[in-house]
């Protein structure tokens, strides 16, 4: 048997980085076409202000997370504020079941087109969906038939993140993991969840090599949370 040459065995790790790249490519130009830049608000309504999170590190840190044993490899996951649906595609590409609740019209009507263009290019899954409510309300859980509870992963873009954290204290199981993204170093303590680590996501960009933000981007960071055991202090 003639043994098989390196250069001609498909590598299905380079196959997966070229549709992550894909998929950041999709949205690099949704972005440029509707005047959004990542990290810097563009748009606000009556429910918080919309900055579309920069994916590749978003993807690097939850990549990093894993490995670490932080956070699970799937799971449920809501996206508390989703814009127009770019960090759901990321997690449903990286093979979570996804749900994000967004309370503004035109942002929801975004990203269910945008998820949907993923989904016919099988770059997000059929198990992602973004609908319009309050996620600090009630109704939307019952919609998607997903009590708040359900979601081992949360993640949030500095919106109402006080009522989201103390949902999670009242109503989530211990070992809830928050995501919080802000453009501050200093994360903010929240009653019953414990403060896990802070990534800048400068840095783990500059870490594995990748490209540098551009200087005039603003600097974001993710915090993690967990939610504390009951009978830690």
């Amino acid at each position: 048997m003639t043994p098989l040459n390196p250069a001609e065995v498909p590598s299905y790790e380079s196959d997966e980085q070229e549709r992550l790249s894909e998929l950041f490519r999709y949205y690099d130009s949704h972005n440029r076409s509707h005047g959004f830049e990542p990290g810097k608000v563009k748009w606000e309504t009556r429910f918080g202000k919309f900055a579309p999170s920069p994916l590749p590190p978003l993807e690097l840190c939850v990549r990093q997370l894993v490995q670490e044993r932080v956070i699970p490899r799937t799971g449920n996951v809501l996206d508390a504020g989703a814009g127009h649906g770019s960090v759901v595609s990321l997690f449903s590409h990286l093979g979570y079941t996804t749900v994000g609740i967004e309370g503004d019209e035109h942002l929801v009507s975004l990203a269910k087109s945008n998820i949907s263009n993923l989904q016919f290019a099988s770059l997000v899954g059929y198990d992602a969906w973004v609908i319009i409510g309050d996620f600090t309300a009630e109704t939307p859980y019952r919609r998607v038939a997903f009590p708040f509870r359900d979601f081992g992963i949360i993640f949030n873009y500095q919106d109402s993140q006080e009522s989201l954290a103390a949902r999670i204290q009242d109503s989530s199981p211990p070992g809830t993991i928050l995501l919080l993204e802000t453009h501050s170093p200093i994360y903010q303590p929240f009653s019953g969840l414990e403060h896990v680590k802070t990534l800048s996501y400068a840095a783990v960009l500059a870490h594995s090599g990748s490209q540098a933000p551009e200087p005039e981007t603003p600097e974001i960071y993710l915090h993690i949370y967990q939610k504390k055991k009951e009978d830690s202090p």
